[in-house]
């Protein structure tokens, strides 16, 4: 029998944060997240009647806005160097 090498799904990190998931980022609610969204503030795709946030863009625009986050690869790029 062959041993299987597929990665389980549970354990594929995600590349797109829900709408409110990334505006609680910055302290909005889940309907100020969904405003900013329709605005363009947060960087959205759409999968059919999904909409998401991708995890590199948001990252992307917070860090251009000033803000780092610990977690994240682009927090660990030091834009002076």
């Amino acid at each position: 029998m062959t041993k299987s090498t597929r990665t389980p799904a549970s354990q594929i990190p995600l590349l797109t944060y829900e709408v409110p998931e990334a505006g609680a980022m910055v302290g909005l609610n889940r309907n100020a997240s969904y405003e900013a969204a329709k605005r363009g503030e947060i960087p959205t795709v759409n999968f059919g009647k999904l909409k998401r946030v991708p995890r590199a863009a948001w990252h992307r625009k917070l860090q251009a806005d000033g803000c780092a986050l610990p977690d994240s690869p682009e927090a660990a790029v030091d834009p002076e160097a």
